[in-house]
């Protein structure tokens, strides 16, 4: 994660979220600083509540019994990789729906494709700004409100 010379944009001047609602964001990342970033990054506790998983098999606990509104993963972490997590969480009914967002330093078409094929909603490629993050975010939590959206493929 990398703000370069960019400002660090509060969020509550971005604010993009459809209604007051609140939304329970899971993050999965063994980086403590990636972690603190995107804490950060959601820090509005009128729209999010933030919960963190250190490693995969925690992250897929957390999801199961917290019923999470989307999962941030990072793809590399000990236990499960992000795909390992998106797996198991996709043969549950209960999280066929929920946006996962996988974050990767390693992109490629082939593996993104294969994320795709899964049940990965969207990838992140490192390095990116906050506010690019946050609107995926709001992007993907908006269109999980209204699947009936246009272009929506959780519809």
């Amino acid at each position: 994660l990398e703000e370069h010379d960019q400002q660090r944009i509060h969020h509550a001047e971005l604010s993009a979220a459809p209604e007051s609602r609140r939304y329970r964001l899971l993050f999965a990342d063994d980086d403590p600083d990636a972690i603190e970033l995107l804490r950060e990054c959601f820090a509005d506790t009128n729209l999010y509540e933030v919960e963190v998983a250190h490693d995969g098999p925690e992250a897929v606990d957390m999801a199961l019994s917290l019923k999470p509104d989307l999962l941030l993963l990072d793809m590399l972490m000990p236990g499960l990789d992000g795909y390992a997590i998106t797996e198991r969480l996709r043969a549950e009914p209960a999280m066929k729906h929920v946006p996962i967002l996988i974050i990767t330093g390693f992109p490629n078409e082939e593996t993104e494709a294969k994320g795709f094929q899964i049940g990965v909603t969207d990838f992140m490629r490192k390095p990116f700004a906050l506010a690019q993050l946050r609107a995926r975010v709001q992007m993907w939590l908006h269109r999980k409100d209204q699947p009936h959206a246009a272009g929506s493929i959780l519809a």
